[in-house]
């Protein structure tokens, strides 16, 4: 009979002995998942590929022109005035109001006097300095100021 001791380290039999830890277990079959995997990402990808002409989407750039043309204004100073009419007063009102509505800025072209005045109604009206640009411009007319959204 086969007499063996279970504390004995050195039985050929023991698993821990010939490096066999379990018995061999048949694997699934499971290889088509190797491909099958790529195959469905693919697929699922080839809607975002292949996509067809589609309207444009109107961007944030596109809606702030539309604003622009909106509030554009044209303030006009006679000859070395400093003070703007109240019709003046009521155009600027209705840009701060816009700028206000869109986080946008106000750009202010003139000859250096007036877009100065300009500014400086736009700042008495609540606009931080910092969202106004004011930039200058040869014009004809030196008493004329146009201020738009940027």
């Amino acid at each position: 009979m086969n007499t063996r001791d279970p504390r004995d380290p050195k039985d050929p039999r023991d698993p821990r002995e010939t490096g066999v830890y379990r018995a061999a277990v048949p694997r699934s079959n499971l290889k088509w998942l190797y491909w099958a995997i790529p195959l469905v990402l693919v697929l699922l990808a080839l809607p975002f590929i292949f996509r067809g002409q589609r309207e444009p989407v109107q961007t944030r750039t596109a809606a702030v022109e539309q604003r622009q043309l909106q509030c554009s204004a044209s303030v006009y100073l006679s000859g070395g005035s400093s003070t703007l009419t109240d019709a003046d007063q009521q155009k600027l009102a209705q840009c701060v109001s816009s700028a206000r509505q869109s986080g946008s800025s106000i750009a202010v072209t003139g000859s250096r006097e007036s877009a100065d005045v300009v500014r400086q109604a736009l700042v008495s009206q609540g606009v931080p300095e910092a969202n106004i640009r004011v930039s200058e411009a040869a014009a004809a007319d030196p008493g004329r100021v146009d201020v738009t959204l940027r």
